[in-house]
């Protein structure tokens, strides 16, 4: 017998067709867009991210005899906001959308473009025909904030920012173009943030790779996606604190350019085609403390962003893998370093009740993601994928640890992943 029933495991990689990245891009996006055929894009963005991009975008395309349509995003990420979107193309006979800025808005235009979406948040997943325009999805970030922009993925939320699901997509963006120059003048706390969540990249595609868990598109990590999450993590590493330093003081040196790199394409390569586990399960279960959220302590005071709470979630990870505790000190001591929160009270959650913690662990756990982990239940339990009491004891373990954290100063910046615990 012959076929794909003889096959073993497929080990599967996906990307953008095209990335480009570098001070200036915006200027040269009309050429890159006449190459992919796109003569009539939709531009999807925040208020910000328009005042922003507009004035080198319109030009740019009227001088090579493109015409453009704008709309504004309306905040967060919902299944109203992506069938606006679409609506919106489709009336103005648009033939891309290019998402613009962050990764909610960025998530909410690749939803809207896309075709066909498949609803992984359901058990089993649910194909979803004629999601959205059937379009070209270019995505152009403002900030570096999340991996969002390299995906064939969106996190849908609810008008209040709980988490719903997440949506895949046959197709990655056809193209990304990062504009380091506006990436360096954006607050330093979104470049932060966004090595907050590509933190998360190695360890979750190993442990994806550990234990046999598929990937985003359907298959197995081949070794490139790990090798891909482990540079991310050593990028991290390496040159983070001197990017935050840099991009501080609205400076775009190659430090800057290696971070932004890493936290877009690299961490969006690892956690997609590696595969995503505990951390940003946890995440996703955090959510549901939305309301409980205050802003953080100091300037800007604003409520935690998505890579932050995934940074505190890779913590956790690492409790629950049961790593080495000099390790977990040493990636905790990082996280300060940088300016990442550890711990409950440096995410806004200061006082937190045990029945917080708990409603936030049994949330985690019932996360598909946790499926991935070492002491996943072979099938769901009561709607659980993981016991709910072992992520509540990780969460008070890295809460506790975070406040009893002695003042070290900056940990060695240059710490080879490949000497750290892992598999591949």
């Amino acid at each position: 017998m012959t076929g794909l029933q003889d096959a073993g495991p497929l080990r599967i990689l996906i990307a953008p067709s095209r990335y480009v990245q570098g001070p200036g891009a915006l200027t040269l996006l009309a050429g890159q867009l006449s190459l992919l055929g796109i003569k009539k894009p939709l531009c999807l963005a925040g208020p910000t991210a328009k005042k922003v991009t507009e004035g080198l975008i319109n030009p740019a395309l009227a001088e090579a005899g493109m015409s453009v349509e704008w709309t504004v995003f309306n905040r967060e990420c919902t299944w109203d906001e992506m069938a606006r979107v679409k609506e919106i193309c489709k009336s103005k006979e648009c033939d891309a959308i290019l998402s613009i800025g962050g990764g909610k808005s960025i998530d909410t235009g690749k939803a809207a473009a896309t075709d066909v979406a498949i609803d992984i948040g359901k058990v089993p997943a649910e194909r979803l025909e004629d999601f959205g325009a059937g379009v070209p999805k270019i995505v152009i970030p403002t900030i570096a904030a999340t991996d969002a922009p390299c995906s064939a993925l969106t996190v849908v939320y609810t008008a209040e920012h709980v988490y719903v699901t997440f949506l895949v997509y046959p197709t990655n963006p056809m193209m990304v173009c990062v504009d380091s120059a506006i990436i360096a003048k954006a607050p330093a706390r979104f470049l932060v943030s966004g090595m907050g969540d590509a933190l998360a990249t190695w360890f979750e595609a190993d442990m994806s790779y550990r234990t046999n868990a598929m990937n985003l598109p359907g298959g197995q990590p081949p070794m490139t996606a790990l090798a891909i999450a482990r540079l991310c993590y050593v990028a991290l590493r390496k040159y983070g604190i001197q990017a935050k330093l840099a991009v501080e003081q609205g400076a775009v040196t190659p430090a800057v350019e290696k971070i932004i790199e890493a936290n877009t394409l690299l961490s969006g390569l690892g956690f997609e085609s590696g595969g995503l586990s505990a951390a940003h399960g946890i995440h996703n279960g955090m959510t549901v403390l939305e309301a409980k959220m205050k802003d953080l302590p100091g300037p800007p005071k604003h409520r935690p962003y998505h890579g932050e709470i995934v940074a505190f979630g890779t913590l956790c990870e690492m409790v629950l893998e049961d790593r080495d505790p000099d390790f977990i000190k040493d990636v905790m001591g990082w996280c300060k370093a940088v300016g990442l929160p550890t711990g409950f009270k440096e995410l806004g959650l200061a006082g937190l009740g045990e029945n917080d913690i708990e409603a936030a662990a049994q949330a985690s756990a019932g996360d598909v993601l946790l499926s991935t982990m070492n002491q996943a239940y072979p099938e769901p339990v009561d709607g659980k994928f993981y016991p709910w009491a072992y992520i509540r004891d990780a969460m008070k373990a890295i809460d506790a640890m975070s406040e009893a954290f002695p003042n070290i100063g900056v940990p060695e910046a240059g710490r080879d992943a490949m000497s750290t615990p892992g598999t591949y």
